[in-house]
C-alpha cells in the first residue's frame, strides 16, 4: 500500500488525501495472503487523516478495473 501511495504522489505531484474515503475495498486474494490483510489495514490505521468511520470490504472474485 505504501508503494502505491508513493506512486500516486509521484505521478500526480500531490500527496494522496484519504480523509474523504468512505469505503476501502481489499481483494479476496490480498485478504487471504499471509499478512496481506494486516498490512493493508495497518497502512490505513497509521494515516491520521483517514476517516475512522470508513468501512472495510473484501471483494469476492474478479475485480474489474476502470480508469477514470
Amino acid at each position: 500500500m505504501f508503494e502505491a501511495s508513493r506512486e500516486i504522489a509521484t505521478r500526480s505531484g500531490r500527496a494522496p488525501f484519504y480523509q474523504h474515503l468512505k469505503v476501502v475495498v481489499i481483494s479476496e486474494q490480498i485478504a487471504k495472503s499471509p499478512n496481506g490483510f494486516a498490512n493493508s489495514i495497518d497502512f490505513f490505521l497509521r494515516d491520521p487523516d483517514l476517516r475512522r468511520t470508513s468501512k472495510i470490504l473484501i471483494s469476492h472474485g474478479m475485480l474489474l478495473r476502470k480508469r477514470l
